[in-house]
C-alpha cells in the first residue's frame, strides 16, 4: 500500500469514519470536502487538528480540500468555536478561501462549497465529503450544485460522503437525510 493510500486510510479511521475502499483519491484531480458541526462537544476541534496535520505531510502536499464548520442539522446546543482566536485559519488557511463558517453565514458557505465542487466534478473528479456532523450541509451543497445544471447521475457517480455517527443520522432533517442515502446507494 503506497503512502498516500495508508495516510488517507489513517485520516478515516482517525476520524471516526468508515473506509470507502471501492473508491480512491487522485489528489491531482478530487476534493476533499471536510464538514465538522461544532455542536455539542469538542470532538471536531480535535479532529479538524487531525485532518490540518495530515494535509502538512509531504505526501499530501497539493490535496485539494475545503473546510465547512458550522455544519449542524436539527439540534439546540451550543456552537463551540470561539475558544481559540483564529484557530481555523492556523488550521486550513484563509477563511472563505479554504474555509468557511456555515453557522455564521449558511447560503453563503453553501455557495463556496458549491463553487468548489462544481470545477471537480466537470474535470472528471470525484468529491470526497467528511461529514463529521449533520449531512444538512451536504444536503443543501448538493441542491445548488443541481441548481448549476450538474447532471444527478454525475453526482451520484462522483461525491462519496461519509457519514460517521448514528447521532449525526438522527439530527439530520429525516427527508434530507434519506435523499442523501439514495443517491449513496447507487453507487454499489
Amino acid at each position: 500500500m503506497k503512502l498516500k493510500s495508508l495516510v488517507f486510510t489513517i485520516l478515516f479511521l482517525v476520524l471516526g469514519l468508515p473506509v470507502a475502499l471501492s473508491q480512491t483519491f487522485n489528489k491531482n484531480t478530487d476534493l476533499l470536502l471536510a464538514n465538522f458541526d461544532l455542536k455539542p462537544d469538542e470532538d471536531d476541534v480535535m479532529a479538524a487538528a487531525a485532518l490540518a496535520s495530515m494535509l502538512k505531510h509531504p505526501d499530501l502536499s497539493g490535496v485539494d480540500y475545503f473546510a465547512v464548520i458550522g455544519t449542524y442539522g436539527d439540534q439546540n446546543h451550543i456552537f463551540i468555536t470561539n475558544g481559540v482566536p483564529d484557530y481555523y485559519n492556523f488550521l486550513f488557511g484563509t477563511e472563505n478561501i479554504d474555509w468557511t463558517n456555515a453557522h455564521a453565514n449558511w447560503s453563503e458557505s453553501v455557495v463556496r462549497a458549491k463553487n468548489k465542487i462544481i470545477p471537480v466534478l466537470n474535470a472528471g473528479g470525484k468529491v470526497f465529503v467528511q461529514e463529521a456532523g449533520q449531512s444538512n450541509f451536504t444536503y443543501d451543497v448538493l441542491q445548488a450544485v443541481i441548481a448549476e445544471s450538474v447532471a444527478l447521475t454525475k453526482i451520484q457517480s462522483n461525491v462519496i460522503s461519509v457519514q460517521h455517527s448514528k447521532y449525526n443520522e438522527k439530527n439530520t432533517t429525516e427527508s434530507e437525510l434519506n435523499w442523501l442515502k439514495k443517491i449513496q446507494s447507487m453507487l454499489k
